[in-house]
């Protein structure tokens, strides 16, 4: 977490608060058995291991949030954490 922080220019305390504002919804593994053959094939070769969390965000039709550049060619928006922290903090001065 302190690297995260450390990224965008925020105190590490400032950070955990707002993560801990992020509304998170557990999801059943059923839930991601119609779009697994979608997303094998978007990224099983490159990285199976990503293969659930693709295939629930194409269920979701929502941006992931990954530091992971498997996704580059998933064909999927995804947010790395940076980017997030921009969204809620504004571009870090660089």
């Amino acid at each position: 977490m302190p690297q995260a922080a450390l990224k965008v220019g925020v105190e590490t305390k400032i950070l955990e608060y707002a993560l801990d504002l992020l509304p998170l919804t557990p999801y059943a593994a059923r839930i991601n058995r119609q779009n697994m053959a979608e997303a094998r094939r978007r990224i099983g070769k490159r990285d199976p291991n990503d293969v659930d969390v693709l295939a629930l965000a194409l269920h979701l039709g929502l941006p992931l949030w990954s530091n992971d550049r498997d996704f580059d060619e998933a064909g999927i928006e995804y947010l790395t954490t940076a980017r997030l922290l921009a969204m809620f903090f504004g571009a870090s001065p660089r």
